[in-house]
């Protein structure tokens, strides 16, 4: 087993943000920290998930392709009232 480490960007990061893992000849087990957006009026939607990549679900004879699964932060709902006042 190998322990891995990385920073960057997708869904392996929950958006930007950084993971860690235990890698075998066939998968990948991570967690995750990040952020998947900001704004000033709202401020930032950040978390942290779990994922699994594996490459011989389906018996392929190589490990280049796989599949996965993760659970993890999406992203936040906000609802904004704007008020327009007009001086005569």
């Amino acid at each position: 087993m190998i322990f891995t480490f990385g920073i960057g960007t997708g869904t392996l990061y929950s958006g930007i943000g950084v993971n860690a893992g235990i890698q075998s000849k066939t998968d990948l087990k991570y967690i995750y920290v990040g952020c998947v957006s900001y704004s000033s009026l709202y401020g930032e939607t950040c978390g942290a998930g779990l994922g699994w990549i594996k490459t011989d679900l389906f018996n392929a004879t190589n490990s280049k392709h796989g599949t996965s699964m993760y659970i993890g932060i999406v992203g936040t709902e906000q609802n904004a009232l704007i008020e327009i006042q007009f001086m005569a």
